[in-house]
């Protein structure tokens, strides 16, 4: 789903930013400086900054993104055909449209105007996210998984979480739940849906930031897993 992904990425990018912040702050205040300890500080806090340095060497290599598990969530009605370079075309080289479906029109919605505004009201700007497909996922990710060992081959799980925010089949789902370590799958109501039952575009906002919440503890817990191998938070 387009709104509740997009604001769920957005979310997960702008905690990771702000934790990487965090850590390198507190890091060069502990007398640490990338590479060494200061010989002043006696390493009285060593313990402390390699836990935080572990934790930063992860959020360098996280990586997030949204996927739209359904073709009706990447293309819209009304595009141009795929031998056009419409602005809104994301997969144009030189001219030539490099998606499969040639025959159909190619154009990617777009994140709706009313979310991009609910999150910006928080200093997140999703203006130019777009709807990805799986192979957008896995064409992006072919590089650093071919160099990774333990990733390669199909069918390995090659994601360590996956979060589904869509009340779609299992038939659509199944291919990103075999390729991933563990799954989650958040009770999250449509913004669309709440807006229109009467609760207005304020809808937004509050589910943005019932998201949020979500993204925190899973992103934390993530961190901590990857650093102790135990989950710190249930």
């Amino acid at each position: 789903n387009s709104c509740r992904s997009q604001m769920a990425e957005g979310w997960a990018k702008d905690w990771v930013r702000k934790e990487k912040e965090r850590l390198e702050s507190a890091l060069k205040n502990q007398g640490y400086y990338g590479s060494h300890y200061d010989v002043h500080d006696g390493n009285e806090n060593k313990d402390d900054m390699e836990i935080s340095e572990n934790k930063l060497l992860f959020l360098t290599n996280v990586i997030v993104i949204s996927v739209a598990l359904d073709q009706s969530s990447l293309y819209g009605n009304n595009a141009n055909t795929a031998n056009s370079k419409d602005s809104s075309c994301i997969a144009c080289d030189e001219g030539e449209c490099t998606l499969q479906q040639q025959q159909h029109p190619v154009s990617r919605k777009r994140v709706k105007s009313k979310a991009i505004q609910a999150m910006a009201e928080d200093g997140i700007d999703i203006s130019s996210h777009f709807p990805k497909s799986i192979m957008d996922l896995l064409n992006d990710l072919a590089e650093s998984l071919e160099k990774d060992e333990t990733h390669r081959g199909a069918n390995e799980n090659i994601f360590d979480k996956l979060v589904i925010l869509c009340s779609c089949g299992d038939d659509i789902k199944r291919d990103l739940i075999r390729r991933s370590k563990s799954v989650e799958e958040w009770e999250i109501e449509p913004p669309t849906t709440a807006a229109n039952s009467g609760e207005g575009d304020i809808a937004y906002r509050r589910i943005s930031l019932e998201i949020r919440d979500e993204v925190n503890i899973m992103m934390e817990n993530l961190m901590n897993l990857s650093i102790t191998g135990k989950c710190q938070i249930p």
